[in-house]
Protein backbone atom coordinates (compact mmCIF):
# COMPACT_ATOMS: atom_id res chain seq x y z
CA UNK A 1 0.00 0.00 0.00
CA UNK A 2 1.17 3.46 -0.62
CA UNK A 3 1.34 6.07 2.44
CA UNK A 4 -1.61 7.91 0.47
CA UNK A 5 -3.61 4.71 0.57
CA UNK A 6 -2.51 4.46 4.15
CA UNK A 7 -3.44 8.10 4.99
CA UNK A 8 -6.88 7.74 3.19
CA UNK A 9 -7.63 4.41 5.63
CA UNK A 10 -6.78 6.68 8.76
CA UNK A 11 -9.07 8.96 7.77
CA UNK A 12 -11.98 7.00 6.85
CA UNK A 13 -11.01 5.07 10.17
CA UNK A 14 -11.35 8.38 12.50
CA UNK A 15 -14.75 8.77 10.80
CA UNK A 16 -16.30 5.55 11.18
CA UNK A 17 -14.50 3.94 14.48
CA UNK A 18 -14.55 0.75 12.97
CA UNK A 19 -11.78 -1.09 11.15
CA UNK A 20 -13.89 -3.48 8.66
CA UNK A 21 -16.29 -0.51 8.03
CA UNK A 22 -13.28 1.47 6.94
CA UNK A 23 -11.92 -0.53 4.85
CA UNK A 24 -14.99 -1.00 2.94
CA UNK A 25 -15.39 2.19 2.52
CA UNK A 26 -11.10 2.18 1.26
CA UNK A 27 -11.77 -0.50 -1.41
CA UNK A 28 -15.04 0.99 -2.77
CA UNK A 29 -13.52 4.19 -2.87
CA UNK A 30 -10.19 3.13 -4.78
CA UNK A 31 -12.52 0.43 -6.87
CA UNK A 32 -14.98 3.50 -8.14
CA UNK A 33 -11.30 5.61 -8.37
CA UNK A 34 -12.35 8.65 -6.68
CA UNK A 35 -9.54 9.29 -4.73
CA UNK A 36 -10.21 12.84 -3.87
CA UNK A 37 -13.98 12.60 -3.12
CA UNK A 38 -14.64 11.23 0.11
CA UNK A 39 -16.99 8.24 0.18
CA UNK A 40 -20.22 8.49 3.13
CA UNK A 41 -20.15 5.71 5.46
CA UNK A 42 -23.43 3.97 5.85
CA UNK A 43 -25.77 5.30 8.18
CA UNK A 44 -27.60 2.30 9.07
CA UNK A 45 -27.19 -1.12 8.16
CA UNK A 46 -29.07 -4.10 7.98
CA UNK A 47 -28.97 -6.88 10.61
CA UNK A 48 -27.29 -9.05 7.99
CA UNK A 49 -24.50 -6.71 7.57
CA UNK A 50 -24.38 -6.04 11.56
CA UNK A 51 -24.44 -9.94 12.03
CA UNK A 52 -21.48 -10.00 9.39
CA UNK A 53 -19.12 -7.20 11.21
CA UNK A 54 -19.84 -8.56 14.46
CA UNK A 55 -19.15 -12.22 13.48
CA UNK A 56 -22.35 -13.76 15.24
CA UNK A 57 -25.42 -14.51 13.60
CA UNK A 58 -28.56 -12.73 12.13
CA UNK A 59 -30.10 -14.22 15.60
CA UNK A 60 -27.96 -12.83 18.18
CA UNK A 61 -28.16 -9.72 16.71
CA UNK A 62 -32.16 -9.48 17.20
CA UNK A 63 -31.59 -10.72 20.71
CA UNK A 64 -28.86 -7.75 21.11
CA UNK A 65 -31.80 -5.44 19.66
CA UNK A 66 -34.44 -7.17 21.97
CA UNK A 67 -32.48 -6.74 24.87
CA UNK A 68 -31.85 -2.83 24.44
CA UNK A 69 -28.05 -3.83 24.19
CA UNK A 70 -27.97 -2.59 20.85
CA UNK A 71 -30.27 0.24 19.03
CA UNK A 72 -32.43 -0.41 16.06
CA UNK A 73 -35.33 1.37 14.27
CA UNK A 74 -37.96 0.15 11.83
CA UNK A 75 -38.42 2.00 8.15
CA UNK A 76 -41.50 0.57 6.67
CA UNK A 77 -41.17 -3.34 7.54
CA UNK A 78 -37.19 -3.31 7.75
CA UNK A 79 -34.94 -3.37 10.67
CA UNK A 80 -31.97 -0.99 10.35
CA UNK A 81 -29.51 -0.51 13.05
CA UNK A 82 -27.25 3.00 13.05
CA UNK A 83 -23.91 2.87 12.34
CA UNK A 84 -23.56 4.82 15.64
CA UNK A 85 -25.67 2.30 17.81
CA UNK A 86 -23.08 0.25 16.55
CA UNK A 87 -20.26 2.10 17.43
CA UNK A 88 -21.69 2.63 20.96
CA UNK A 89 -22.37 -0.77 21.34
CA UNK A 90 -18.74 -2.13 20.82
CA UNK A 91 -16.78 1.23 22.73
CA UNK A 92 -19.06 -0.15 25.99
CA UNK A 93 -17.91 -3.96 25.17
CA UNK A 94 -14.05 -2.68 25.09
CA UNK A 95 -14.65 -2.41 29.23
CA UNK A 96 -13.36 -5.78 30.66
CA UNK A 97 -16.08 -7.56 32.80
CA UNK A 98 -15.77 -10.77 35.53
CA UNK A 99 -16.55 -13.95 33.64
CA UNK A 100 -17.30 -15.50 36.89
CA UNK A 101 -15.12 -18.51 36.33
CA UNK A 102 -13.52 -19.75 39.45
CA UNK A 103 -9.78 -21.55 38.51
CA UNK A 104 -8.63 -23.44 41.48
CA UNK A 105 -5.29 -23.26 42.38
Amino acid sequence: MTQATLDLYGHFLAKTNNPLVASNILIAHVLVGRRHSPVKPPIAMTVAEVAEQLQVSERMVYKLVKSGELTACWIGNLLRVPARSLSQFLEHRDQPKPCGLRIKV
